[in-house]
């Protein structure tokens, strides 16, 4: 049987969770999702986004759908 998602109740002031919430933009907007991994984390990282936002009472744009790997990439991945 699954286990709950436990809750946490301790406080992070608004500019740490500014802060977080910029850094995970910031890692979204940068990743290129090579694997299942990559695209469970992109996932990951955009729902803590959209509840760090929710905290915060702020609207989020969405961003742009997170980057394939390239073909060079690929290329690099490969050897």
């Amino acid at each position: 049987m699954a286990r709950p998602k436990r809750v946490h109740t301790t406080k992070l002031s608004q500019d740490a969770l500014t802060t977080l919430l910029d850094l995970i933009e910031i890692k979204l907007q940068s990743m290129e999702v090579f694997d299942r991994e990559d695209a469970r984390e992109a996932k990951s990282l955009s729902e803590a986004r959209e509840e760090i936002a929710a905290i915060l009472g702020v609207s989020v744009t969405p961003i742009a759908p997170i980057r394939p790997m390239s073909t060079a990439a690929m290329r690099m991945h490969r050897a």
